[in-house]
């Protein structure tokens, strides 16, 4: 057996992969709802799965095909706390559970007041 090849493979194999996302992407503490608003008009329920100042990630209902352009509307889980952001769908795939995960960047970017509500 290779003792060089062992050690490579082990070594390349604990690295942590480089973050290529410009912010840090945070999770809510509880469920936290949002209504998302495609071009067509049609209203959907969906939930946050995490944000960013500069994009988040969705659950939702239905795919929608890169390049899409939705409003969302994110309510706090306390309900006492609304934002209205344009995001453009980058990537689509459907989850376990049937829904579909929505990623991509916000239109114009959020600041750290604004997201600071859905992670209490």
């Amino acid at each position: 057996m290779n003792t060089y090849a062992n050690i490579k493979s082990a070594a390349v194999g604990n690295r942590k992969p480089a973050e290529r996302r410009r912010a840090k992407r945070l999770s809510p503490a509880r469920l936290t709802p949002c209504v998302i608003r495609p071009a067509d008009g049609a209203e959907m329920p969906g939930w946050v799965h995490n944000l960013s100042v500069v994009g988040g990630g969705l659950l939702a209902g239905r795919s929608f095909a890169p390049g899409a352009v939705l409003t969302v509307l994110f309510i706090n889980a306390a309900h006492t706390f609304a934002l209205s952001a344009e995001l453009r769908v980058v990537r689509c795939y459907r989850v376990v559970n049937g829904d579909y995960y929505l990623g991509g960047p916000f239109a114009q970017p959020l600041r750290h007041d604004e997201i600071l509500p859905f992670m209490m």
